[in-house]
This record gives C-alpha cells, sequence and structure tokens, in this order.
C-alpha cells in the first residue's frame, strides 16, 4: 500500500471533506479525467479522482478525515470504509516514521560508539602491550574495531596477537616483564 499518494475520487467522503480539511480541488493534481475533449468531439473532459501527494499531505488529509468521521455518531458504509482507510494509512504513516527514527538512532549509536570506543581501546591496548608503537596499535584498531571482528577482550587480544604476529620474542619478553613487576618474587 503505498502511503505517499493518497487518490480522492469524487461523490465520496473524501472529496465532500476535502475543502474542510485545507484542500483546494483546482491546487490538486487531477488523477483520472471522464469524458473527450471537444476538439475530438466531445462535451468536454472533467476531473473525477485527485492525487494527494507528499506524506504531510497525506498525514493532513487522514487525521482531518479521522477526526471529522469520527466525532459522527452514526456513519454510512462508504464514510466508514473511509475511516477505516485513513486509520489504516495513518497507522502505516506512524510505523514508518518509528522505523526511521530506529534506524537514525541505531546510526547515531553506532558512530557514537564508535567514537568512544576508539581511545578506550587505544588506551587499553598501549597499557596491555607495552612495547608495541602507537602505527602498530593504529593497525590493529583498523584492523579489528572497523571490522567489528572483536567481540570481547579476549578476541581483541588474540586478533591484537594475529596483526602484530611478527615480533612473537617481543611480546614473550614485554609479557615476562609484566609478569616479573607483578610478582617480583616469581
Amino acid at each position: 500500500m503505498s502511503i505517499d499518494v493518497y487518490i480522492v475520487r469524487q461523490g465520496t467522503p473524501e472529496s465532500r471533506l476535502l475543502a474542510q480539511l485545507g484542500f483546494e480541488r483546482r491546487s490538486l493534481q487531477v488523477a483520472e479525467w471522464q469524458g473527450r475533449r471537444r476538439s475530438k468531439g466531445g462535451f468536454g473532459r472533467r476531473p473525477v479522482a485527485w492525487r494527494i501527494s507528499g506524506q504531510r499531505e497525506v498525514e493532513t488529509l487522514c487525521s482531518g478525515l479521522v477526526r471529522i468521521l469520527g466525532e459522527k455518531n452514526e456513519l454510512t458504509p462508504e464514510e466508514e470504509a473511509t475511516l477505516n482507510r485513513a486509520q489504516q494509512t495513518l497507522a502505516t504513516l506512524r510505523k514508518r516514521q518509528q522505523r526511521a527514527r530506529k534506524r537514525l538512532r541505531r546510526e547515531l549509536l553506532k558512530a557514537t560508539a564508535k567514537e568512544i570506543r576508539d581511545p578506550i581501546v587505544d588506551e587499553y591496548l598501549t597499557r596491555r602491550l607495552p612495547l608495541a608503537s602507537q602505527d602498530e596499535i593504529d593497525k590493529v584498531l583498523e584492523e579489528v574495531l572497523d571490522d567489528e571482528l572483536a567481540n570481547s577482550v579476549d578476541d581483541l587480544m588474540y586478533f591484537a596477537d594475529v596483526v602484530l604476529s611478527g615480533k612473537p620474542a617481543i611480546w614473550n619478553e614485554a609479557r615476562s616483564e609484566v609478569i616479573a613487576a607483578l610478582m617480583p618474587g616469581a
């Protein structure tokens, strides 16, 4: 169901309420014509359906229809169908807006998390791997965090070891220095 375009046919409750809702038929785009042109031997063409385009305009029309038709005590079957259509369109519009808000929120959280996460992980790797240069730590951040490979500290250290595997003797030496500093008697 397309909710960016709402077709209003002549003789329906929507068309009778257009002026009351602030829409002027002359300014609306014609969706369907009836009759033949006079130049082709007819009596002339006249519009029988109008197109309301744009999410904001459709929302204005539907909320007005729900407001006006919802206040009536007794509805004809045609008015009831119009009310149901307007309510469904409004519900679909709300769902679309919620999905858009959630998508935007996820993107903002992801960007913010990256801005917050990178310095923290950088500091952690600098402390955990004291002999690693800043270029090597940046390489680990780029390869591991940008691809979102590490979901835990153990994963991060495993991938850091894989990325920095060119210096195994240095890492063993650094590990033994850290152990010696933490436990002087060992």
